[in-house]
């Protein structure tokens, strides 16, 4: 699929009323329960979503919105044309399955403190955090293995990284 995207690209983080968005927060001990990306499409003249939820897919906002609530939401400090070039990369994923079982087993982990090193997901799945974490680290602001992260470890991630940007309300930029 090709994208006809604009910036700004902006990870939000976000949660909801949901049973399995209380699930996570609860089992994280944390306020977040999902990350994703969005950016501005030029062809539908919209923003769209692009998330790991009942499998890895492209929304539109206002569409999003419908459920969700956002915590946080970063424009990020990378070049623009990395950023549209990585999320083109991204987007290869549409289609892909969730990993349920990846998501049960980081949740449980977490829900004890524990870290898990090395690749979470079987090829060919993602859960959205893990998504969120490979987006950051192919436009160089997420350094090191390929460790797990939740939402929370990536929202502390973006709050500390010079240059990130909150950006507080629904407007976007086009």
């Amino acid at each position: 699929m090709s994208l006809h995207a604009a910036g700004p690209v902006q990870i939000c983080f976000a949660a909801s009323d949901a049973w399995v968005s209380r699930a996570i927060c609860w089992l994280t001990y944390s306020k977040i329960s999902h990350v994703l990306i969005t950016f501005y499409d030029v062809s539908l003249g919209q923003v769209m979503v692009v998330q790991a939820d009942r499998g890895f897919q492209v929304v539109p906002w206002k569409k999003w919105c419908e459920g969700n609530a956002v915590v946080a939401r970063y424009t990020l400090p990378a070049p623009a044309d990395l950023q549209l070039d990585v999320l083109q990369e991204v987007v290869e994923y549409l289609g892909a399955s969730h990993s349920t079982r990846s998501l049960l087993k980081l949740l449980l982990l977490r829900r004890w403190r524990r870290r898990y090193k090395g690749q979470f997901s079987p090829p060919g799945k993602r859960i959205c955090a893990e998504a969120a974490a490979l987006y950051l680290q192919k436009i160089g602001l997420l350094y090191g293995s390929a460790t797990i992260y939740t939402s929370e470890d990536l929202l502390a991630l973006l709050a500390g990284t010079v240059g990130a940007e909150l950006v507080q309300g629904e407007s976007f930029g086009a």
